[in-house]
């Protein structure tokens, strides 16, 4: 089976994810995702590389943390160590749909100050083209607590994350990240987390942030045709995709 890159663009914009269905080359990989983004601030991500989370074997709760400057996030496998079902990915939908204009009010005021990124600065929600966007980080957030009713609402949302996207995983054989393989991930439509690896894990995956050449499609389906708390866009006509 030979990949399509605008094929693969069309699965990722329609589902918010697409995994590679046979493993590539790093060079195959590279050049596919060159057809329908720009990558940048790529990291090969190890057990032993200095940072403050990922180079550690624990568990990595699910969180989405590029979605305020970047269209997605892709990794490759360079090598799964025997731990290619640690990676999932779990479904925001189920989050928004639980929350109301009253926590999005909260959460629009929830700030989120992240280490070494490009925009190092963002709330927990905020507004893209008329839709409610959130962002779940690894730590907490800042706000004030003089504000009647913040911090439960932000302390409430914190439980239904952690709730929703452990119960609404993503895995199994078909999301396993075995090497040579990869997997594209809209983090405004996804979370992802890793269970603990085997401290003596050779797994190492290729990350980067992607900026797609076709924005404004992808933008059309993804934030101005989702209804918040909906998994898929409208279809064409209204109804059910």
């Amino acid at each position: 089976m030979t990949i399509d890159a605008q094929e693969m663009l069309a699965r990722y914009i329609q589902d918010g994810y697409y995994k590679s269905p046979q493993p590539v080359t790093r060079e195959r990989f590279q050049a596919l995702l060159s057809e329908i983004a720009e990558l940048f601030d790529p990291i090969d991500i190890r057990l032993g590389i200095r940072h403050p989370n990922l180079g550690k074997p624990k568990e990595l709760h699910a969180h989405n943390e590029c979605n305020h400057f970047a269209d997605g996030i892709a990794w490759y496998c360079v090598d799964d160590g025997g731990a290619s079902g640690s990676f999932y990915i779990s479904p925001m939908a189920p989050v928004e749909a639980r929350l109301d204009e009253e926590d999005l009010a909260h959460l629009e005021h929830a700030h989120v100050t992240l280490l070494r990124q490009r925009a190092p600065h963002t709330t927990v929600a905020r507004w893209e083209r008329g839709r409610p966007i959130l962002l779940f980080p690894f730590g907490p957030c800042s706000f004030d607590e003089r504000v009647p009713g913040r911090r439960e609402a932000i302390e409430r949302f914190y439980r239904v994350v952690r709730e929703l996207t452990r119960a609404n995983r993503l895995r199994g054989p078909d999301m396993a990240l075995r090497t040579g393989e990869f997997i594209l991930v809209d983090d405004r439509r996804y979370a992802h987390g890793r269970d603990a690896l085997p401290p003596n894990t050779t797994r190492v995956l290729h990350r980067a942030y992607m900026h797609l050449r076709d924005r404004e499609r992808w933008l059309r389906r993804t934030v101005d045709e989702r209804p918040f708390g909906a998994q898929f866009p409208r279809a064409a006509g209204g109804g059910a995709p």
